[in-house]
């Protein structure tokens, strides 16, 4: 299987609305100066994904512009928490912003910092 040539596809395909990745992608980073972001920018979709997929999000973030989702992967979404896919699926088809809470969370070192986040 030729996933830069799948990719490629799937972006031309007008009927395909979103890339959800199956699982994370081993070898994403020998794709991405082969990956036509032209193309990309011209047919913009969702795509979600992470670990190694992080890689192809970024990119293509910072090569076309469009927003890109750090999310769960479809293997990860069969087998994981009935929150994630609520929560994924909310944020996708949603107009209202996605509230996510820390309350399990805790302040190592207390501080302000301004940036751009990004990954």
């Amino acid at each position: 299987m030729d996933r830069l040539g799948d990719l490629h596809d799937m972006f031309r395909d007008s009927h395909i609305k979103a890339v959800f990745c199956a699982r994370g992608g081993y070898g994403t980073t020998r794709l991405l100066d082969r990956i036509e972001y032209d193309l990309i920018r011209q047919n913009p979709k969702i795509i979600v994904g992470y670990s190694d997929i992080t890689a192809l999000l970024i990119a293509v973030q910072k090569r076309t512009g469009l927003i890109t989702f750090h999310g769960p992967v479809v293997r990860g979404l069969a087998s994981g928490h009935r929150g994630n896919y609520d929560n994924l699926i909310s944020l996708l088809s949603s107009a209202r912003p996605l509230k996510l809470g820390l309350e399990k969370g805790a302040v190592l070192i207390p501080g302000k910092a301004t940036g751009i986040l990004t990954g």
